[in-house]
């Protein structure tokens, strides 16, 4: 039997709409968008939100659009990552919804498997594995449901690389829509993961796809890899009490509350060693983030090194001033 292949993209055919958030980034745009122009599946469209570039993006941006119909781009004042994402999210006008960063790269069948398992399955959201800087293992693309507790479980303590990010999904905007899911504009780390959650809770049924299909860059200049302390990294815990506050099932919060330490292992290391300029109520803040977990981080599955950063961190927090 031939594959079918998705050849029309026009405005009565758009299956997915793709939203790519950009800001200042001329060395790595032109090969994300490349890499999007490359799609097998053709029905999609594309909204490049510049949030405010003053480098050369856009430029660059503009010189794409003029020569790959489907693709549009929405400028705006710099008002961050989320605030690009709700803008394209308003301006979508496709059946689903896929996020990819301007730093990134898709391989060119991820709309279409995606798209498929999506419809195979009739899920709302859709998600696969990606992989860091480079793809190697494509996955066995094997598709299956996967149940809210799990996928919950999933986000928080992520065992097949599908975690919590938004780059890895495809959402039916129907739903994000109709309970006007949005990303909180006033947290910079960890909105992925809720946005992801308030999805998952209005959701009816999530599809998982093994195949790895998206490849990260990662920017240890950038504020979730970088090495030293920087404030954005605060705001997390922000995200997580807010998910304290959604009517989870008992495995949910177990789930939440360990992730949110786990974090916090990591934060309030680096506020140490890196003697933060923080204050002391901000680092008290952390500190019980850091304990929110404490019945749980020894019972789901965890790296021994946070593990033992519990510990350390709990009972000899000085240590970390001369390591």
């Amino acid at each position: 039997m031939k594959r079918r292949r998705f050849t029309i993209m026009d405005k009565q055919t758009k299956q997915i709409s793709v939203i790519i958030p950009v800001y200042n980034s001329e060395a790595t745009v032109k090969r994300c968008l490349d890499s999007v122009a490359a799609q097998t599946f053709k029905s999609y469209e594309v909204v490049i939100v510049d949030d405010g570039s003053t480098d050369g993006s856009a430029r660059i941006i503009d010189s794409f659009c003029k020569s790959n119909a489907g693709f549009r781009c929405i400028k705006t004042e710099n008002r961050g990552v989320s605030a690009a994402r709700n803008t394209g999210i308003e301006a979508a006008e496709g059946d689903y919804i896929a996020f990819v960063d301007s730093d990134d790269s898709i391989r060119p069948d991820m709309l279409e498997k995606m798209y498929a398992a999506a419809v195979k399955t009739g899920a709302d959201i859709t998600a696969c594995r990606y992989a860091f800087n480079e793809i190697k293992d494509k996955g066995s693309g094997r598709i299956s449901l996967i149940g809210r507790e799990s996928m919950i479980h999933e986000m928080m303590l992520p065992k097949h690389d599908a975690a919590s990010f938004i780059f890895n999904r495809l959402y039916k905007r129907a739903f994000i829509e109709d309970k006007h899911i949005r990303f909180n504009e006033k947290i910079s780390v960890s909105e992925d993961l809720l946005f992801n959650t308030e999805c998952v809770l209005h959701g009816s049924r999530n599809a998982f796809l093994d195949s790895v299909l998206y490849c990260y860059i990662i920017n240890e200049n950038g504020t979730m890899f970088s090495k030293g302390f920087n404030r954005k990294k605060l705001s997390a815990n922000d995200a997580y009490d807010i998910m304290f506050g959604y009517r989870l099932s008992e495995k949910e919060m177990r789930f939440t509350k360990t992730a949110c330490s786990l974090y916090n292992v990591m934060l309030y290391r680096q506020c140490i060693r890196y003697r933060a300029d923080i204050s002391e109520s901000e680092l008290d803040n952390v500190r019980s983030h850091l304990l929110i977990g404490e019945r749980f981080i020894f019972r789901e599955h965890a790296p021994l090194k946070y593990r033992l950063g519990f510990i350390a961190l709990k009972y000899f927090p000085w240590v970390f001033r001369i390591v």
